[in-house]
């Protein structure tokens, strides 16, 4: 087994359904070469929550053996994404009367202000796990960036993500009794918008729907920041509980039946053949029509997007409707059912597409990820590139707030 080589850093996505290891580097075009991969079925993980402690360390070992399999080189250190039911967001803003108005702010100001917003009083539990500035204002002026602006009053306004520490603990114990080091956890649809949007939908407004298998995750842009995250307890597998339970058949024969004829709509459906699935137990096959398979897929999908439409409407932002100008991105495997697209548009009224990490990848994928599937774990590996990079360019001089952060989330897994 080779060393791990210091040019390479490694994304860790712990998902519902899958555990996924991406290894890759930057190559001089700054697209992203996937080195290694690994995965596996993920056991222990419900709603993006661990609940099984000993099945996810062993879904992580899996994974974790096949990357180092699949290229030669012995995985050490993981940034791993965070998501599920235990993630929570808030606004904070922070004002500061400079001493010397006539000298321009410099960087270590904004780092100063930031490692003030670490220091905030929480609610019992909770942890904070990203500082993401928004905007600053300069006396009466908004910028995005007052690095070498003269001013008296500097405010500055961030979007806080929140983490419960009991969460926190049990990714990075499993990680750690996986024999890796944690290098940083990030919220997995921050990870996946930057595997999927582009600066221009960022600052037209978009909202980032990422459909996974036990929960769906939204996080909305205006301006190029986040204005709004949230977690919806439904998804993927919860559309395959629907079909068993409607037609009385077995979870796999569910699965695949959404995978292979399902539809988003049954207004979308041409063919009405029906299709025979076995039983157990010495019952008579089903027969089910592709038409009413597309009617259950489409009453869940319904619920799905209420609560999507519930969290555009109370995010913040004046009409989001409107204001949301590049509409939807769908990502993440639930977003590859047919016909989803059309069926949100026209539940939604807003413009909709599929998401896929194309443009952060290199375009010589050996393991075909550029996928919705693989969107987060992309995303996270781009984060990992650009951590590294960040701390070695750090070295001996006075930390970084992310490096502030590092610290803080490090301590809380130790202490397990």
């Amino acid at each position: 087994m080779g060393k791990r080589k210091t040019n390479l850093s490694a994304g860790l996505d712990i998902g519902t359904t899958k555990v996924a290891i991406l290894l890759g580097k930057r190559n001089p075009n700054g697209k992203i070469e996937i080195v290694g991969f690994g995965k596996t079925e993920s056991l222990g993980v419900q709603n993006g929550v661990i609940s099984d402690m000993n099945q996810s360390i062993s879904s992580i070992g899996n994974a974790l053996q096949k990357a180092t399999e699949s290229c030669g080189i012995e995985v050490k250190e993981v940034l791993a994404g965070i998501a599920g039911q235990y993630i929570d967001s808030l606004q904070h803003s922070t004002s500061k009367k400079r001493s010397k108005p006539d000298k321009a702010i410099e960087e270590y100001e904004l780092n100063q202000m930031i490692n003030e917003v670490t220091k905030l009083t929480m609610q019992p539990g909770d942890q904070i796990l990203n500082i993401l500035p928004q905007h600053y204002q300069v006396d009466d002026q908004t910028t995005m960036n007052p690095v070498g602006l003269c001013g008296t009053d500097l405010t500055a306004n961030y979007h806080l993500v929140l983490g419960k520490i009991a969460a926190i603990k049990n990714v990075g114990r499993c990680i750690l009794e996986s024999k890796l080091k944690l290098s940083g956890l990030t919220l997995e649809p921050l990870a996946s918008s930057t595997a999927v949007l582009t600066d221009l939908e960022r600052h037209n407004g978009v909202c980032l729907v990422d459909i996974g298998g036990g929960t769906t995750d939204i996080a909305i842009f205006k301006d190029g920041f986040i204005r709004h995250n949230a977690v919806i307890a439904m998804g993927g597998m919860l559309i395959t509980k629907d079909i068993q339970e409607e037609f009385k058949i077995l979870n796999r024969h569910a699965e695949a039946l959404k995978k292979k004829v399902g539809s988003a709509t049954k207004v979308a459906v041409r063919d009405n053949r029906n299709i025979v699935i076995p039983t157990f137990g010495g019952r008579k096959e089903v027969k089910i029509s592709i038409k009413a398979l597309a009617e259950v897929i489409e009453e869940r999908l319904k619920k799905i997007i209420q609560e999507i439409m519930y969290e555009i409407q109370h995010c913040g932002l004046e009409k989001p409707e409107k204001s949301l100008i590049s509409g939807i991105v769908l990502t993440g495997g639930g977003s590859l059912l047919n016909h989803i697209v059309p069926v949100f548009e026209y539940y939604t009224k807003m413009e909709t597409r599929i998401g896929l990490p194309s443009h952060l990848l290199s375009g010589q994928d050996k393991f075909d990820l550029d996928s919705p599937i693989y969107s987060t774990a992309v995303g996270l590996l781009n984060e990992a590139l650009i951590h590294d990079q960040a701390k070695s360019r750090r070295g001996r001089r006075k930390k970084h707030y992310s490096a502030m952060l590092e610290d803080r989330i490090s301590q809380i897994i130790e202490q397990v």
